[in-house]
C-alpha cells in the first residue's frame, strides 16, 4: 500500500520535473497519485503522510477522515510510523498509523487473563484447603478426641 503510494508520488515528481512533459501527463500522474493516496488513507488506519525532499510543487495536503484522531492527540504507544526512502533520488515518505485499537485490545485481554488467573488461584486454594482438612485436620482432631 504505502510502497505503491510512494512510487506514484515519485512518478509524479519525475513527470513534473521534466520540461517536455505535457500538462495532461502531469495531470494524469497527479490524479493517479492523489486517488491512490486517498484510497490508502480511507482503507487503512493512516492518520498522516509526510513526504520528504519533494520540492516539485505545493500540492493539497492529505485529507484525513474526521473520525480519526490527530497524531498529536495519541500517545506514542498508540501510533506507529512507517517510512520509505529512495536512496537514488534522496526522497522519502513517512506514514503515521493509529494503533490505539490494538492497545485497547491488549489491555482488555490482559484484564481477562488476570481475572482468569485469580479465579484459578482461588479455586486451587479452596481445593487445597479442603483436601488438607479432609486428609490431615479431621484425622488429627479424631485422634485427639480419643
Amino acid at each position: 500500500g504505502l510502497n505503491l503510494v510512494f512510487r506514484r508520488r515519485v512518478a509524479f515528481y519525475e513527470v513534473n520535473g521534466r520540461p517536455e512533459s505535457s500538462p495532461s501527463e502531469k495531470m494524469l500522474a497527479l490524479t493517479s497519485w492523489k486517488k491512490l493516496e486517498e484510497y490508502f488513507v480511507r482503507t487503512t488506519t493512516c492518520i498522516g503522510i509526510n513526504y520528504e525532499n519533494f520540492d516539485d510543487v505545493n500540492v493539497d495536503p492529505i485529507i484525513i477522515p474526521d473520525n480519526r484522531k490527530s497524531p498529536d492527540r495519541l500517545r506514542s504507544s498508540d501510533k506507529v510510523e512507517l517510512g520509505m526512502k529512495d536512496e537514488k533520488l534522496k526522497l522519502g515518505v513517512v506514514a503515521t498509523f493509529d494503533i490505539s485499537y490494538r492497545t485497547k485490545e491488549e489491555a482488555t485481554l490482559g484484564i481477562i487473563l488476570t481475572t482468569f488467573v485469580i479465579i484459578l488461584l482461588t479455586l486451587g486454594t479452596y481445593m487445597f484447603s479442603r483436601d488438607v482438612k479432609i486428609l490431615v485436620i479431621i484425622p488429627i482432631e479424631q485422634m485427639v478426641q480419643l
